[in-house]
């Protein structure tokens, strides 16, 4: 596990990340279109298209759901594959 200083809110919080959390930051950080040099103009259409979903969100939304959404299809199965493991390994 890692642990993180953040400031939300103006609030300052402590965050433990633990292993499952860290490995699904290293795989979207090792897709090809986040790599350096790479197109970028993507992540403002997420971003857009996050927020347009959100302005009509009544309840929490789960943020890995929303990112494999914007994905392309070889990108969500690998998250699919991750959560499904992460679900199975709680159950």
């Amino acid at each position: 596990m890692s642990a993180v200083d953040v400031t939300l809110g103006g609030m300052d919080r402590h965050c433990v990340l633990d292993a499952e959390y860290l490995e699904m930051i290293a795989l979207v950080e090792a897709f090809p279109e986040n790599q350096s040099g790479s197109d970028k103009s993507w992540v403002s259409h997420m971003h857009a298209a996050f927020d347009e979903y959100c302005k009509h969100t009544v309840r929490p939304v789960d943020p890995f759901a929303s990112i494999a959404r914007t994905l392309g299809d070889h990108h969500r199965q690998a998250l699919q594959e991750l959560l499904d493991r992460q679900q199975r390994e709680s159950s």
